[in-house]
């Protein structure tokens, strides 16, 4: 066995470029005693072998370590633009993840194969520092040829040896990412092979991820091998899959479905609904996964070991080629997870990573009355819209020496002065929406304005803010992963920038849903509302009956691709009565009867959840329009005959009254098709907003989402999120620490998953839940 690695050098393939000499550079078996075993071993480098056993341990070291590292990282630097092995010291995650690599699987296997511990660390530590000498280049695609052969040898023979010694092993995701970006490899970018040689396919690199130079800006395509070429500067590869073509087809047409189905997550693209779901693309790539491995000798699915690795394979084999990340970017996913899967050892460790665990989570806004940019005067933004909302407005006019008369003939920015004298240089602003509007400016680090009082300096930064920009800026000070929009179809102005203006041929307005998704608002449903009803189904010239409604909503469903149906319920409802009278012949329906008849078969038809809102009450000042609503606790039997009664019917539902929020969260214990979620408008207090976190922690675990913003206007979202993190984490902190002392080992992966659920996973959890 010779174990020495020889190259040529650049430009003369005549020339041998050779590493430094190995301590075995060579093993010779000589069972029979024919050589002089005693002065061959003076020769450095050469080991000679008399028992049979130690050349099988030779080739296990050669084959399953040396040889099997080499592998599980060539894969990963060829997608990355890397063409020598060597450079795989450029990237501390790729020794990371070696280690863990030989620690989880390699190592494990040399033992069961009478390997001694001590031998197998010297010889990794050994491979490690021989793969680091610059002799030691090979090219990384030239090594990538019989991906599947190397894997299987290499790789998948630990695996093998490990579940037939340990019947407890389970291969580590280090393993299953190491077969998944070899199968990464073998991925077609185009559907068919070159026409010239039936079983060579092109293959795509990874994009390049920022703007450092990572290849010569002269680079040329080489030919690594006879027929296969490569190029750095045009992330193209060409691959033979050593299966004559069947491996390759197979990862092309899983590829595809995994592609489309990102191309909808993103939301530039609208859902489609022949699309198939997220659990048929998994399902699809699982099977074609499957299929590769199940040819590898000895690899059986009906043992756990096989089939939870096929599983971790496929997930992230789905991952590397979803175009959402790199396969280094995935790698540091795994390796986050690896270091966060340990449990915390003591209370402290736990309080500290629960709060950088809250800090730190990409959060889904699940209510929201926000617009993008490209709905113009709609978008409410800026220190004028968030001292003139209507929060402040109410606050201001309980104090002021004036009328609201008076103060709504004011401009805006004029409103906005008043208020900031009043609420903020005249007393102290401690209210909590007077502190938000403070933690928004400070969060944007205009510290020195405020510092100043100067409202006029604050006002003229907003004004050189461009929209687009400021919406990336505010959702990345908020941690926002995307917001729920809410949007009404009864409203003209907001009509038109979903339907243009047929009349001038102007289409709508294009904006991305990258930040926004829509949600459709019916309370004029609830209400009966005829007078904002009619007229809308006049746009589409539909008939002012049951029927009409309904094909209105559908139609309105096509054109926003809502997440859910969205309504405040009328203080003044009441759930009807079955005996209750029908509407008069020729009368138009009722509430009720739109209800129940229209937008409640609507929605389990179209598997469209609806949000409900309880307990406003509009108004009860009049005079102070917005500002002058106020609260008022409904009856729950509304909620619990709904869900009863339309039990394929998703409701997810919040309160304003702190009065039945315990009767509610017990209510939503009892409910599969029921979700509670957020804190809003008068019990978005930090004292409110911890009592209910807690009080639904307590009864619901984690089934529920903890807080949305219910933000009109943008920058709200900068101070909302800021201070729920606060007070939440707080709340989850002695959750933990009660749990701590239980004697239950919390871990950090633990630890995110809760918190990922509590600001915004349940809710995409409920969403995707079967009734």
């Amino acid at each position: 066995m010779v174990d020495r690695i020889t190259n040529h050098r650049a430009g003369d393939s005549l020339v041998p470029l050779t590493e430094p000499l190995p301590a075995k550079a060579i093993a010779i078996e000589d069972l029979n005693g024919a050589l002089d075993a005693e002065r061959l071993r003076k020769i450095p480098g050469v080991h000679v072998r008399t028992n049979k056993s130690e050349i099988a341990k030779d080739y296990l070291l050669k084959f399953s370590l040396g040889n099997a590292v080499n592998s599980a990282m060539v894969y990963l630097l060829a997608l990355s633009r890397q063409r020598t092995a060597n450079q795989f010291q450029k990237f501390p995650i790729i020794s990371e993840y070696l280690d863990a690599l030989f620690e989880k699987d390699i190592l494990p296997a040399l033992i069961a194969g009478d390997v001694a511990e001590q031998e197998a660390r010297q010889f990794y530590a050994e491979w490690l520092v021989r793969m680091k000498h610059p002799h030691f280049g090979l090219d990384n695609f030239w090594v990538s040829q019989n991906a599947l052969l190397r894997v299987y040898v290499r790789l998948l023979n630990s695996v093998n040896i490990n579940v037939s010694h340990d019947e407890n092993y389970r291969p580590s995701k280090f393993m299953a990412f190491a077969t998944a970006v070899a199968l990464r490899f073998l991925t077609p970018w185009q559907p068919d092979s070159k026409r010239e040689a039936s079983t060579v396919f092109v293959g795509q690199m990874d994009p390049i991820q920022n703007g450092a130079p990572i290849f010569s800006l002269t680079e040329k395509t080489w030919n690594y091998d006879t027929g296969l070429t490569a190029n750095l500067s045009t992330g193209k590869y060409e691959f033979d899959d050593g299966e004559n073509g069947r491996v390759a087809r197979l990862l092309w047409r899983a590829s595809q479905h995994v592609l489309e189905a990102s191309k909808r997550s993103s939301n530039d693209f609208p859902k489609s609904a022949r699309a198939e779901s997220s659990s048929e693309v998994s399902s699809g790539v699982g099977v074609a996964v499957a299929s590769v491995l199940s040819s590898v000798k000895g690899f059986d699915l009906t043992n756990d070991a096989y089939a939870s690795f096929a599983a971790d394979v496929a997930a992230l084999y789905q991952r590397l080629v979803s175009g959402k990340q790199t396969a280094l970017e995935t790698l540091e996913d795994v390796l986050r997870n690896h270091h966060t899967s340990e449990y915390l050892a003591t209370k402290e460790e736990v309080a500290t990573f629960v709060r950088e665990a809250v800090a730190s989570v990409q959060i889904i806004d699940v209510h929201t009355h926000l617009f993008p940019p490209s709905h113009g005067k709609l978008m409410l933004w800026g220190i004028n819209e968030l001292l003139t909302y209507h929060y402040l407005v109410a606050e201001f006019l309980q104090t002021a020496h004036m009328q609201v008369e008076e103060f709504n003939s004011y401009s805006k920015e004029k409103q906005a002065g008043l208020i900031w004298q009043h609420l903020f240089v005249d007393r102290s602003p401690v209210s909590e929406a007077c502190r938000g509007v403070l933690t928004t400016l400070h969060l944007l680090g205009l510290d020195h304005l405020v510092a100043k009082r100067d409202l006029a300096a604050i006002q003229e930064w907003f004004k050189q803010q461009d929209p687009d920009e400021y919406v990336d800026t505010v959702f990345r000070l908020s941690g926002l992963k995307y917001a729920v929009m809410t949007n009404i179809p009864f409203e003209p102005e907001e009509a038109r920038h979903w339907l243009g203006d047929p009349a001038t041929n102007t289409p709508p307005p294009v904006w991305s849903r990258k930040y926004f998704r829509s949600a459709l608002r019916v309370d004029q449903i609830l209400l009966g509302d005829w007078a904002s009803i009619g007229p809308t189904l006049d746009v589409f010239k539909l008939p002012h009956t049951l029927a009409g409604v309904r094909t209105l909503l559908e139609k309105w469903i096509d054109i926003m691709k809502p997440e859910y149906f969205m309504s405040s319920v009328p203080i003044f409802f009441e759930y009807p009565d079955e005996n209750a009278p029908k509407s008069a012949a020729g009368a138009q329906p009722n509430g009720a009867e739109l209800l129940l008849q229209v937008l409640l078969p609507l929605a389990e038809e179209k598997k469209l959840p609806i949000a409900l809102k309880f307990d406003s009450v509009r108004p009860i000042n009049a005079r102070y329009g917005v500002a002058g609503d106020g609260v008022k606790p409904s009856n729950v039997d509304i909620l619990i005959k709904l869900c009863n009664n339309f039990p394929r019917v998703k409701f997810l539902a919040t309160f304003l009254s702190r009065v039945n929020q315990h009767e509610v969260t017990v209510t939503a214990n009892k409910f599969r098709n029921l979700h509670l979620y957020g804190c809003w408008w008068y019990c978005n207090n930090p004292s409110i907003i911890e009592e209910l976190t807690r009080m639904r922690i307590e009864i619901l675990g984690t089934a529920f989402t903890s807080q949305h913003s219910d933000a009109r206007v943008l920058d709200q979202l900068i101070y909302k999120w800021s201070h729920s993190r606060d007070v939440i984490g707080e709340v989850l902190v002695d959750m933990y620490e009660k749990l701590f002392a239980t004697g239950w080992k919390v871990s950090k992966s633990d630890i995110e998953r809760d918190v990922q659920r509590l600001f915004g996973q349940s809710y995409e959890e409920f969403m995707d839940k079967e009734m």
